[in-house]
């Protein structure tokens, strides 16, 4: 929800924009990482993401 208000402004003042989100878990208990486990693995992953990107600017 909040990256939609992003994208929104963004898009009406033609502003590129990119908004990178994780899941922490299905929402249904089935999840094998707790949260601090999940927070270190998504920051890894979006370290990648965006070392990734930023490299073909």
């Amino acid at each position: 929800m909040e990256g939609s208000a992003v994208a929104q402004v963004c898009y009406m003042n033609g502003v590129p924009f990119v908004v990178i989100r994780s899941m922490s878990d299905k929402a249904d208990g089935s999840a094998h990482a707790n949260f601090a486990e999940f927070t270190v693995a998504s920051s890894r992953r979006s370290h990648a993401i965006l070392d990734y990107m930023v490299q073909r600017l």
